[in-house]
């Protein structure tokens, strides 16, 4: 076929597959070519040029995207999703957890391991989630105990609980509180057998989701009662910026008080760095600092927020 005659038919090739959807078949049978060649001619009209690609944004997306990209590029992420902002819609934590759910069932596969901490950006995902049983075999592992002076519904036993009522799996509980009293029986409860397992567990989720709290004055944990104004003190006198299943951490996602940290029952900071993924759910001004920290600190590898926190992170970080 000399060079004139093939261009030709190459034109008209990509009209007949772009313009009037005709199938490569339908279209070697019109030009009485083979159906590879037409394939063949149609990636020739791509590379010169004859067929050009141009993406429209008609929804006005295209700065969300852009923002994900700077969130991945400036913190060395795997992953960021962020929640539009939308002035009519003022429940920032219902629009996160609406973005978290859509991501974790983008994620969920029958067979995973997921973990998952505590927090009302968490439950909010929780909420969200559709029903899919057709998903199964899933474990799904509380990374923290609980506290009787937390309303239910936030507490990592009954998030894994509500997500097991929506797939189908096993759940693996953390019966303990999230702190005790002394460093020893912290130790002694985390060497417990049951208790140990669970923690092993959380260790071997493909992904984990965390809510992120702000420095404790302004956190939920203050209503626990497990915090005497002494160490309230202490914690704010160490720059405590926020937590991540009750472990304190400073602006570079370090732990503020050990002798606290020894008294929690829970996923460690360093657990949470070994971990094959972990998205970190939360957005708000007062939580700034702690977001920032958990990227700093390396502390999660997905940030799932909202459009406003994300500039202000990106801001902040500059």
């Amino acid at each position: 076929m000399d060079e004139n005659k093939r261009y030709c038919k190459k034109l008209k090739a990509a009209r007949y597959y772009y313009n009037e959807g005709l199938t490569q078949q339908e279209i070697a049978d019109r030009l009485y070519i083979s159906r590879p060649t037409v394939s063949k001619m149609l990636k020739e009209a791509e590379e010169e040029g004859i067929v050009q690609f141009k993406i429209i944004d008609v929804k006005d997306k295209c700065h969300m995207l852009d923002l994900e990209d700077k969130l991945v590029k400036k913190f060395g992420l795997k992953n960021a999703v962020i929640a539009e902002y939308d002035e009519k819609y003022n429940d920032l934590k219902d629009r996160i957890g609406k973005a978290a759910a859509q991501y974790f069932e983008d994620v969920v596969k029958s067979g995973m391991t997921i973990a998952i901490s505590w927090g009302t950006t968490l439950r909010s995902m929780v909420k969200n989630l559709n029903f899919n049983k057709s998903v199964d075999n899933l474990k799904v592992v509380s990374m923290v105990g609980g506290s009787r002076n937390l309303v239910t519904d936030i507490q990592a036993n009954i998030l894994v609980e509500k997500i097991l009522n929506k797939y189908q799996g096993k759940g693996y509980y953390l019966y303990a509180p999230a702190v005790v009293d002394s460093p020893d029986i912290g130790e002694n409860l985390k060497n417990n057998q049951e208790t140990k397992e669970v923690l092993e567990k959380s260790k071997e989720a493909n992904i984990a989701f965390v809510g992120i709290g702000p420095e404790i004055e302004k956190s939920t944990l203050k209503e626990t009662g497990y915090f005497n104004q002494e160490e309230i003190n202490l914690l704010m006198n160490h720059n405590s910026v926020g937590d991540i299943c009750w472990r304190f951490f400073d602006k570079n996602g370090e732990v503020c008080i050990p002798e606290i940290d020894k008294r929690t029952i829970g996923v460690s900071l360093d657990t949470l760095k070994e971990m094959k993924t972990v998205a970190g759910v939360a957005g708000g001004e007062e939580k700034l600092d702690a977001i920032l920290a958990t990227l700093r600190g390396n502390l999660i590898d997905i940030l799932i927020t909202d459009e406003i926190t994300a500039r202000k992170i990106i801001e902040k970080s500059e």
